[in-house]
């Protein structure tokens, strides 16, 4: 018989092979993709902290973009006071400051000189207990670059400069008008790009205003007196002032500074920072969330020097440079990968994709199974249709040539007739029997096979099934033997389809043991387990191992149909099944020790 499992296999392989690289693909997409999003996760963490210190960078230098430019000196007269009777008052700037990262205010005058408001108040120290003037040479000392460069600062802003700032102000006013999902998250996520523009803006633009000036005296010019080479002043002078810019002056030193022009007069104007200290101060404002703090390290660089790649312990590293006026600084932002920012997706993947390729593998298991037994029940199916053709041509065969001789008148010896007479008798009764398990197991796969019940002891049914099946184990050369134990409990049965039960296993032994050579079928029947149970055996050859889980099987054979040696239809012994599970049994078979097969048939005593 073909093996039709085989190329179902071959096919169910091929598809679990298609499966599972179309899996694969989206596994590693799917994997893919979370890497991304847990980069751009991790990455929102390091923009939102970088964020964070841009505005603070702006709010530091947005109170030191609005102080008075009087205030550089040490004495002053401020703006709230009337001219001519306004007393002086000493800078506020003079003060050492209270925070570490700032060195001092300075200013330098036209002629390159260097003052600072710190001096105001000389003899003093700052709260570290330092001399002030150890700050004063610090400060001249930082302020040098800028008495070096006397190039005019005011003058040097281009229209093309001023282009330029218009044109970021318009492409962040579109940004902040774009519709697109990306625009808006970045705009959303990054708070300080507004503050960043606006310092950017501000860097090309010049303020001007008039003020009263005053001399180093602390005079105004209306106050003070009159030089013969300059003229009289009725009204205050003009004075435009620069935004803050920015000058790194070395790895922890940076200046804020900015040209006020007074008249013809420029100065310079500033303050000096400490980096180290300062970036100490923005990362405590910055991470003051514990957790963050842990998960996130801060690396303050040159704009202009290499980039540090991730730290030990940290999975990413991102990068930001600052904005003017602090364009000469960058930072590195170095974040552990924590789940907490991007959860459990990538397990959850797995999960999924496990879950999937069990339910395909199953599924697909399932469905090559149930196809291998449909597609194998189909192929016995032909098989029984070729074996019942071959069982129905035999005997009519003989039936139609001895009809046909008998009705000539061609056999003149009455031996002969009754001969004759008898193998047309036998081949009905194979016939009837034969169209009988055909139809009994239509009926039993339908399931509407009625039971004729009798309660009682088989004993004489194995007698009468052994009177029948004489005659054919006569003619084969067998002898049957019927053993029943006396006393049997009563089993509650159908009585012609127990008799064609016992009939079909005689058939059954017979057609398979006629090569043994002890030609002799036993029928047994004993008490067992509260029930009954008959045993017919033989000492034929036996069965496979390998059939013997399929030989209830409906339709199946052991024997290819086309080389098989044997006759029959393959339903006997799955319509000696079916009959005894209707009856509320059950039956087994198995090779005996020493040689031949038996088939065990179990019934349950009668309630």
């Amino acid at each position: 018989m073909r093996r039709p499992g085989l190329r179902i296999g071959v096919v169910a392989a091929l598809v679990a092979c298609a499966l599972a690289i179309g899996i694969g693909l989206l596994v590693q997409r799917a994997l893919a993709s979370l890497a991304r999003e847990r980069v751009a996760a991790h990455a929102v963490v390091a923009e939102r902290v970088f964020d964070e210190i841009e505005r603070e960078l702006t709010e530091l230098i947005e109170p030191e973009e609005e102080r008075p430019f009087a205030e550089y000196r040490a004495l002053y007269v401020p703006d709230n006071q009337a001219p001519g009777g306004a007393a002086l008052s000493c800078s506020a700037l003079a003060d050492p400051p209270s925070e570490a990262w700032l060195v001092g205010h300075f200013q330098i005058d036209p002629g390159g000189a260097f003052t600072s408001p710190l001096s105001a108040r000389l003899p003093n120290v700052d709260a570290n207990g330092n001399g002030v003037d150890d700050r004063l040479a610090e400060l001249e000392r930082l302020s040098r670059p800028l008495r070096d460069d006397r190039s005019p600062q005011i003058g040097a802003v281009s229209a093309a400069q001023v282009e330029q700032v218009l044109d970021i102000q318009e492409a962040y006013q579109q940004a902040e008008g774009d519709d697109s999902g990306q625009k808006k998250l970045l705009s959303s996520l990054n708070r300080g790009s507004s503050s960043r523009i606006a310092r950017q803006t501000k860097g090309g633009t010049v303020s001007s205003s008039g003020y009263e000036v005053f001399n180093d005296a602390g005079l105004s010019n209306s106050q003070a007196p009159a030089r013969p080479q300059q003229r009289a002043v009725d009204a205050p002078l003009s004075v435009a002032i620069t935004p803050m810019q920015g000058r790194l002056v070395d790895d922890e030193r940076f200046v804020l500074h900015r040209a006020v022009r007074v008249g013809r007069d420029e100065y310079r104007q500033g303050l000096a920072l400490r980096l180290p200290e300062l970036a100490q101060a923005l990362e405590r404002r910055v991470l003051t969330d514990p957790e963050l703090a842990d998960q996130v390290a801060i690396a303050w660089r040159r704009a202009d020097a290499p980039a540090e790649p991730a730290r030990d312990g940290f999975a990413y590293a991102f990068h930001h440079r600052f904005a003017p006026p602090f364009g000469d600084l960058a930072g590195t932002a170095f974040v552990r990968d924590s789940p907490v920012v991007t959860g459990g997706e990538t397990g959850l993947v797995w999960a999924l994709a496990l879950a999937v390729v069990a339910v395909v593998a199953v599924g697909g298991a399932a469905i090559a199974r149930a196809a291998t037994a449909a597609v194998g029940f189909a192929q016995r199916r032909n098989d029984f249709v070729s074996a019942v053709t071959h069982e129905l041509k035999t005997p009519l065969t003989a039936i139609r040539l001895y009809g046909e001789m008998l009705r000539d008148g061609m056999v003149a010896d009455d031996a002969a007739r009754q001969k004759y007479y008898g193998t047309i008798a036998a081949e009905s009764e194979r016939l009837s029997r034969l169209i009988a398990n055909v139809l009994e197991l239509a009926r039993l796969e339908k399931g509407d096979r009625p039971m004729a019940w009798h309660v009682g002891s088989p004993a004489e049914v194995l007698a009468e099934a052994a009177q029948v099946c004489a005659p054919h184990a006569r003619g084969a050369g067998f002898a049957i033997e019927v053993r029943a134990d006396p006393g049997l409990p009563a089993v509650r049965y159908d009585r012609d389809a127990l008799t064609q039960v016992v009939i079909n296993l005689v058939d059954n032994a017979l057609k398979f043991a006629r090569a043994a050579d002890e030609r002799t079928v036993v029928l047994e029947a004993f008490a067992a387990d509260g029930g009954v149970r008959i045993r017919v055996a033989d000492r034929g050859p036996g069965v496979p191992d390998a059939h013997l889980a399929r030989i209830f099987q409906p339709f199946f054979r052991g024997e290819r149909e086309l080389t098989r040696t044997t006759t029959g239809t393959g339903i006997g012994l799955s319509l000696v099944k079916g009959l005894i599970e209707r009856m509320g049994g059950a039956v087994s078979a198995c090779n005996r020790a020493g040689g031949g097969f038996e088939v065990t048939v179990s019934l349950p005593a009668a309630a």
